[in-house]
């Protein structure tokens, strides 16, 4: 008995210390003004600089831990040199109750020194091997690995393997039922295993030899790009040339729900084109991860051997994510001097694919209901940060690099956060989304007066290609200023949400200014270097410069139930133009573009001009535009250039847009000079630009 009763007490106290463990995981950390981390650290440790931490998740583990101590009002986070690796187990999850009251935290770099988050794996134990006639570069990694759609070599991303050269070029993207232009070798047709059961799957048509030769086909995934969409499915398995995926299902669904299927959603007249498998990779710089091997053959570039090749792949897809509550919102935490790298999205392997709605929203599973009042299944894609229900939370010169979901989301309830000289390249998807899909959120839950400005954006879109580089939904009070947008398959800066016009929406005094945007619309179309939907009182387009478009539709493009903006004093440098990075738009390429406009105003509801449209109170003046073929159109009412646009008004000439016919004389103008000298970084920011 005696014996039972011990065993007992001891069990009993065994399962007090893990309780007392598990509500106070970091043990020796106390209340304290500093704590220090270091890739050396232990969560358990004391958190000084002798005994430092270990993650952004002990740290902030610690302050929950003795929140009641703190007389403070501002705590420092300081972290050393040298890389954290985490994984998705190590997300530092911070809510509101887990933070003393009036206290404000910094989570800094210490002085001169360079904390790199790393969601990765470096990869060094290459082997050389033969492979499609070439040597490619080989190491063994565990099998089955999620989510790895993106490689870093040297720093360098390297280029996923695809069936065809280059996705293809936007120009040919054509809704009309047929792309109208030839197609890259290796790109597929194909039609339905069964018209009259989509669900069942597709069956190419062509290039067979490509198909037969496919080593793995379950790690395959086969991509339409159809005007502003990407669509991607994992393959399961493939027979006869007939491909198979449960991800099919959702796109099928779609398919037989949509009005304008045939434009805008995988049908026939869309050929496709296959990427993800070992036998794809022919071209230096092309990679492959085989889940069913465990195995990433990677073809080296020029110069590149097994000894100077350090590879990074991307495991862990979130980092952090503050989350307060209505009422009771995170308040007063900033981000220094930190460079976030290496993320995986996560949604690809989750959900077998995905089927683009708009932006950043995918189709999660098959539409219910009936095909004339379909239910829509819609997730949005997420960030490697999140913030719900923040105020005055920043980030300021940080470095988000190779990270595969949008790299920061200001999700419902953000107020007053600030983006500021910040670095965003090479990422899967967007930069900043500005994130709150509810028109009608009251109060605390609306998302108000947040500031992104002078960031670089290099290269976003790398796997969603229908990605913006910074996306604001239903939003009021956002500033979006000074940021230098370079090298975007889509949209530049994407302002607004609704096709319909949204009277009590609380959207509005959304501010695009003095951004400089290039090489925007490289492999999509239907967009804009600034994009805009639904009506947002009070907003303004202002003091920006746009060149080298490569597509389809306009510089600033004010789509389906815009209203309420002032476009004005913008510089459009669309084509003949040899850019900052040596990229060149040759003379003629507007003129092979007929829908490249420097303005577009679509109004769809055949009311255009009338005071039944649902766009008004629009104002376009005082623009300075350089191109050969555009200068504005309604869609609805092409005899009527941009109305109800304030436009042109012959008895005010300072409010004319001015069209010029020669580079020369667009470039020597001084109110071009003018705008020019305003867009993109302030001088004190312009060092970032040598970090891309």
């Amino acid at each position: 008995m005696l014996f039972v009763v011990t065993i007992s007490f001891l069990v009993g106290s065994f399962t007090a210390l893990l309780t007392a463990c598990d509500s106070n995981p970091v043990g020796a950390a106390k209340a304290m003004e500093e704590y220090y981390l270091s890739p050396a650290g232990n969560d358990m440790a004391e958190g000084t600089k002798e005994k430092p931490l270990r993650s952004i998740k002990g740290a902030f583990n610690a302050i929950k831990a003795n929140k009641a101590d703190f007389s403070s009002s501002n705590i420092t986070i300081r972290m050393a040199s040298g890389e954290y690796f985490v994984t998705d187990a190590d997300e530092a999850v911070i809510e509101s109750d887990d933070l003393p009251k009036g206290v404000s935290i910094t989570v800094k770099a210490e002085d001169g020194a360079t904390p790199i988050i790393n969601g990765g794996k470096k990869i060094t134990d290459w082997k050389e091997e033969r492979l499609n006639g070439k040597t490619v570069f080989v190491s063994q990694l565990e099998k089955g690995l999620e989510n790895v759609y993106s490689l870093k070599v040297n720093g360098v991303s390297a280029d996923i393997a695809k069936s065809i050269d280059e996705p293809f070029d936007g120009r040919y993207l054509s809704p009309q039922n047929s792309h109208g232009a030839p197609f890259a070798e290796g790109s597929f047709s194909w039609d339905y295993i069964d018209k009259k059961d989509k669900s069942r799957g597709i069956k190419a048509t062509n290039n067979l030899s490509v198909i037969n030769g496919l080593k793995n086909p379950s790690n395959v995934q086969a991509v339409w790009l159809i005007e502003w969409k990407e669509f991607l499915i994992n393959v399961d398995s493939i027979k006869d040339a007939c491909i198979y995926s449960d991800y099919w299902k959702v796109i099928a669904g779609e398919i037989n729900v949509s009005n304008g299927a045939q434009y805008f959603w995988p049908c026939p007249t869309h050929r496709f084109y296959l990427q993800n498998d070992v036998s794809l990779i022919t071209r230096e710089g092309e990679f492959c991860y085989d889940k069913r091997s465990g195995k990433i053959c990677y073809c080296p570039r020029d110069g590149e051997t097994i000894q100077n090749t350090v590879g990074e792949i991307p495991l862990a897809s979130k980092l952090i994510t503050l989350r307060g509550k209505d009422g009771s919102p995170i308040e007063n935490v900033s981000f220094e001097g930190l460079t976030f790298k290496n993320t995986a999205v996560d949604y690809i392997d989750e959900y077998g694919g995905f089927a683009i709605n708009q932006a950043q929203q995918f189709e999660s599973a098959p539409p219910t209901g009936s095909a004339s009042a379909p239910v829509y299944n819609r997730t949005m894609m997420g960030g490697a940060i999140t913030l719900e229900h923040c105020k005055n939370v920043v980030f300021s010169g940080c470095t988000f690099d190779n990270v595969g979901l949008t790299a920061l989301v200001m999700d419902k309830g953000s107020q007053s956060c600030v983006v500021e000289g910040c670095v965003f390249k090479d990422l899967g998807n967007c930069a900043v989304v500005v994130s709150n899909l509810d028109f009608s959120a009251k109060g605390n839950n609306r998302v108000l007066n947040n500031v992104i400005k002078n960031n670089v954006i290099r290269r976003i879109g790398c796997i969603n290609k229908s990605s913006p580089a910074i996306l604001v939904h239903y939003a009021n009070g956002t500033i979006v200023r000074n940021n230098d947008i370079y090298d975007c398959p889509y949209t530049g800066i994407s302002v607004g949400w609704g096709w319909a016009k949204l009277n009590d929406s609380y959207a509005g005094n959304n501010m695009v200014l003095q951004n400089r945007v290039g090489n925007y619309l490289t492999v999509l179309k239907d967009g804009g270097g600034v994009y805009t939907l639904g009506n947002q009182p009070g907003s303004l387009v202002e003091y920006n410069y746009f060149y080298s478009q490569r597509n389809n539709i306009a510089g600033v493009y004010l789509d389906e139930a815009t209203s309420g903006f002032t476009v004005r004093y913008n510089a459009f440098y669309l084509n003949d133009l040899t850019d900052d990075k040596g990229y060149l738009i040759k003379p003629d390429y507007c003129n092979e573009i007929p829908s490249m406009y420097w303005i577009n105003l679509n109004d769809n509801s055949g009311k255009a001009g009338t005071a039944e449209s649902v766009m008004s109170d629009i104002k376009v003046v005082s623009n300075f535009y350089f191109m050969k073929n555009g200068y504005g159109k309604t869609d609805a009412n092409s005899g009527n250039i941009i109305p109800p646009i304030v436009n042109d008004d012959a008895s005010n000439p300072s409010l004319r847009n001015v069209e010029y016919t020669s580079r020369a004389d667009f470039l020597s103008s001084d109110n071009v000079k003018k705008i020019l000298s305003y867009a993109g970084l302030t001088a004190e920011y312009k060092f970032l630009l040598s970090k891309v």
